[in-house]
């Protein structure tokens, strides 16, 4: 072994004498990759590029495109007793290997090399919830998340639990070492995320559980992409959660969140994107998913830490979750730090066990998919949402939370109070016609100038205030809106959305205000036949003089024979 160690270390020292001679820099390399070369003569490692310049995160066909490129100059040279590539990734500029010591030394003398790691693991985050969030006032309107689609990486699911099985949409599995249910390192398809352990289940349950045998979960009309990144002994590889974060990326554009209860064995004091090459991996995809509009929900960690969180929920991208007792008091094991995002319940929930069992879990594995769930709950509301409006809506309303540990103050999330976040934020705001059929049309009117909310009835301004009133010209206020089509509503699950609207109804106009008025609203309609869901015009002026009132009004007809005709009194106070 030593006359190993010294080739190995004879090898790699005329690379670094090369390098500090004609090379700027040396790339890193894990101590413990020595070890593993000095015991078995070649070493499994996580090897990070430097990211192909000029991509943007969310083109992920161009990023493919750039890093297959890169790998490939790269690995095109090396003799393949040297280095076997084992897993390359899509929009991750890294890949795994196995690698002997030559080709290390080969590897750490391409500038383009900027780390070469050892495999690390993690773990499952482990130690009535949905009231507590609020989440069934919620469902009381029958906001269930219907629409939407999650994925969560865990151990899998099990298909004989009747309140998980039937959400579940696609499955995959990304687990090496033979841990796959059918002994591979990765399957596709039925049956690949089939689990014999609880974590998984109970964590998809929380999200999705039908309320049939366990409690009803937060979003239980979402749909569910079950992705097995675990054993069924909760352990898993970081670079197999890195691969399945990429193969939603690439596979699966209708995910809009991922539940990620895992942690990392080590754990960060600050934000942690350039902390090591996993977490260069980690960041680059989850930044791409998220510049796509997909977030992803990642467990704090259960160590009982006041500063510090593991990973990837210490990436930026990510959003990081500690876990409250059920008297919303911050539970003893929940990691934390300055940076966490959110908090939400992780004591003693009770949710799916295996097949009809329940199964009661502590952790911050508990605590993710209940924000999670909520993100579901937003997004079914309105699923034009981005990745930032729907955790700025999670973060503004939830309940505020001091960690006395550390001294900072968190939010729990608030199901409810997003919801009502995220419909002030809506534009347009349901209302302005029928309530039997408003669903075609809506006014986007800003939240500042309306006098009554549900639904809006009108809008009142002040002359020269400059919160709503757009000219500055004495005696007249110009209101800014806009008008927006084919809006769902689901108040009213009857009303077809994706019909084409074919006709719009025009009012006669009365006076010259009237008549530029809908010459002002008339440059901005679109061409029809319209199918594009809550389409929106660009903002057009309404003009009203001071002491006086105008009504704006427009209808709509769809090719099947249904329409909708909204009004709103716009007032001008002196």
């Amino acid at each position: 072994m030593r006359l190993l160690r010294a080739s190995v270390a004879g090898v790699l020292w005329a690379v670094f004498a090369t390098c500090a001679a004609g090379q700027t820099s040396v790339s890193h390399l894990s101590p413990q990759v020595y070890a593993q070369l000095d015991a078995l003569g070649e070493a499994e490692v996580f090897v990070l590029l430097r990211e192909p310049p000029r991509l943007r995160p969310d083109d992920i066909p161009a990023r493919q495109r750039a890093i297959r490129s890169q790998r490939a100059q790269l690995l095109a040279p090396l003799p393949a007793r040297e280095i076997r590539v084992y897993r390359a990734f899509a929009v991750v500029s890294a890949f795994t290997a196995s690698v002997t010591g030559a080709g290390v030394a080969r590897l750490l003398a391409d500038p383009r090399v900027l780390r070469v790691d050892s495999v690390k693991y993690g773990s499952g985050a482990l130690a009535e919830n949905v009231a507590q969030i609020r989440a069934d006032a919620v469902h009381g309107r029958s906001d269930l998340g219907q629409g939407v689609t999650v994925a969560v990486l865990d151990t899998g699911f099990d298909p004989t639990t009747p309140d998980v099985a039937g959400s579940i949409t696609a499955e995959h599995c990304f687990c090496t070492g033979g841990c796959c249910p059918n002994g591979a390192s990765e399957q596709a398809g039925s049956g690949s995320a089939r689990t014999l352990a609880t974590h998984g289940n109970h964590v998809t349950g929380i999200i999705v559980s039908k309320g049939l045998v366990a409690p009803t979960g937060v979003a239980p009309g979402a749909q569910v992409v079950a992705v097995k990144v675990l054993n069924d002994s909760n352990r898993g590889r970081l670079d197999d959660w890195i691969a399945a974060l990429d193969w939603i990326a690439l596979e699966h554009p209708e995910v809009q969140a991922i539940n990620m209860s895992l942690v990392s064995d080590s754990v960060f004091a600050a934000t942690c994107d350039d902390a090591d090459s996993y977490n260069v991996g980690f960041a680059q995809v989850l930044a791409a998913l998220r510049a796509r509009g997909t977030l992803t929900f990642a467990a704090a960690g259960n160590g009982g830490r006041a500063n510090a969180i593991a990973s990837p929920a210490c990436i930026s991208s990510a959003v990081s979750v500690g876990a409250v007792r059920p008297d919303d008091q911050v539970w003893i094991a929940s990691d934390s730090y300055a940076d966490l995002d959110l908090l939400a319940p992780g004591v003693s929930i009770v949710s799916t066990g295996l097949g009809d069992s329940l199964a009661t879990l502590s952790g911050t594995s508990m605590a993710t998919p209940h924000a999670t769930g909520s993100a579901a709950l937003l997004l079914a509301l309105n699923p034009t949402l981005s990745a930032d409006q729907v955790e700025d809506a999670l973060k503004r309303s939830g309940l505020r939370i001091r960690d006395t540990r550390n001294g900072f103050t968190f939010r729990r999330v608030n199901a409810l109070g997003a919801m009502n976040a995220v419909l002030d934020l809506m534009h347009p705001m349901p209302g302005g016609g029928s309530a039997q059929r408003d669903c075609l049309l809506e006014w986007n009117v800003p939240p500042t100038m309306t006098t009554t909310r549900q639904p809006i009835s009108g809008a009142v301004c002040h002359d020269n205030d400059p919160a709503c009133d757009a000219d500055g010209t004495p005696g007249r206020c110009t209101f800014m809106l806009s008008a927006c089509f084919n809006v769902p509503d689901r108040r009213l699950p009857d009303c077809r959305t994706d019909a084409p609207l074919v006709a719009y109804e025009r009012p006669r106009a009365g006076d010259a205000i009237d008549a530029a008025n809908a010459a002002a609203l008339e440059a901005v309609l679109p061409p029809l036949p319209l199918t594009d869901v809550n389409r929106c015009t660009d903002p057009f002026s309404f003009v009203v003089p001071a002491g006086t009132a105008k009504w704006i009004r427009l209808g709509v007809r769809t090719a099947d024979g249904k329409s909708d005709y909204d009004r709103l009194r716009f007032t001008c106070v002196p």
